[in-house]
């Protein structure tokens, strides 16, 4: 997959708006709302978020959901949720 994956290593500040169809994120809150406010989840096709408390994760995607993602599918236990969002229109 070396013509498809590129992996980055450096802060996720410093990529926000890096395109990629793709965008996985497995971080606190705090800094996923940074991430948000930068830009980082617009214009991504599939977005993966994980590393979140449930009521985090609530919190976290109706601020997707206004960029137009649509959940997918979730996995959530009483500690932890990640979701899969995809944006239908791109």
């Amino acid at each position: 997959l070396e013509d498809k994956v590129e992996f980055r290593r450096g802060s996720a500040q410093a990529y926000a708006r890096h395109p990629a169809e793709l965008l996985m994120a497995n971080l606190h809150l705090s800094l996923q709302e940074e991430l948000l406010a930068k830009g980082a989840f617009h214009d991504r096709q599939s977005v993966i978020i994980s590393g979140l408390l449930p009521s985090e994760g609530d919190r976290l995607y109706e601020n997707l959901a206004d960029l137009g993602l649509k959940m997918v599918d979730q996995v959530r236990t009483d500690r932890w949720i990640t979701m899969l969002l995809e944006h239908p229109a791109l």
